[in-house]
């Protein structure tokens, strides 16, 4: 399926992501597969995403979390969803929730 191909992609984009070499991280990257994976019905996946570019320090955006968000609530996953929000703003502010997010 194609979220698994975007997560192939992810994974070799994070590896490669070196600022130092002029290989910046990007928010769209992260975005883009977190987004594939909900489309694919892959809740913990794209939760997951999240935590592995918050680990290598990428920068992340609302669009990314409220994706993760989402996939979570299409599958009944609520608790995983809150976890998600939560991670959205603790331990430090990384994104603004906005009006999606509350969707």
């Amino acid at each position: 399926s194609e979220w698994r191909t975007a997560l192939v992609l992810f994974r070799e984009g994070l590896a490669l992501a070196d600022p130092l070499h002029g290989i910046p991280a990007d928010a769209g990257v992260v975005s883009a597969a977190v987004i594939a994976c909900e489309r694919g019905g892959a809740w913990s996946v794209a939760s997951a995403l999240l935590v592995d570019a918050r680990t290598a320090s990428w920068p992340l955006d609302a669009i990314s979390f409220n994706a993760a968000i989402s996939a979570c609530g299409r599958h009944a996953r609520w608790e995983q969803a809150l976890s998600v929000l939560d991670s959205m703003v603790r331990p430090t502010q990384v994104a603004l929730p906005d009006r999606t997010t509350f969707n």
